[in-house]
């Protein structure tokens, strides 16, 4: 019976964390929010709670391979760039699906500690990671061309 609530509360930290992440990007609307981020944390979760319990030391390791590896599928999904313009978009929600099954994986393994300091790394980049990209895109802005400077018809 306390290893099944140990369980559960692995798996309900899991989906906390990656429904603290779906939050950010639910308001920062991206395409992968609480759901997406809840769910991919969830199967990360379960899949680290079953490699926790291995008696090969290594199965964790290949668990968390595979993780990342269907992981990237989705985050290559998420990922657009359009041929009008040399803008990426969907990177940062990309990478946000990679900390949340990472961050799901150490709670289904138990690293609470693990848990606890990435998803407030995480959360801080988030927030504050996109004032800072933007302030720094401003300054090195170049300013538009003004018709006829570059030898353009008017």
């Amino acid at each position: 019976m306390a290893a099944d609530l140990d369980i559960f509360l692995r798996l309900l930290g899991a989906v906390a964390a990656g429904c603290l992440l779906g939050i950010n990007r639910d308001r920062a609307g991206a395409n992968a929010g609480v759901r997406t981020l809840g769910l991919v944390a969830l199967v990360a979760g379960i899949t680290g709670a079953l490699a926790s319990f291995s008696d090969d030391p290594a199965n964790r390791g290949r668990a968390l391979q595979g993780v990342i590896t269907g992981v990237g599928f989705i985050g290559a999904g998420l990922i657009l760039h359009t041929e009008r313009s040399l803008n990426v978009k969907g990177l940062a929600t990309a990478a946000t699906v990679l900390l949340a099954a990472v961050l799901g994986f150490a709670a289904g393994s138990g690293l609470w500690g693990m848990v606890g300091a990435g998803l407030v790394l995480g959360l801080f980049l988030l927030v504050f990671g996109k004032p800072v990209d933007d302030a720094i895109e401003a300054r090195h802005r170049l300013p538009p061309d003004k018709p006829g400077e570059n030898g353009d018809a008017e």
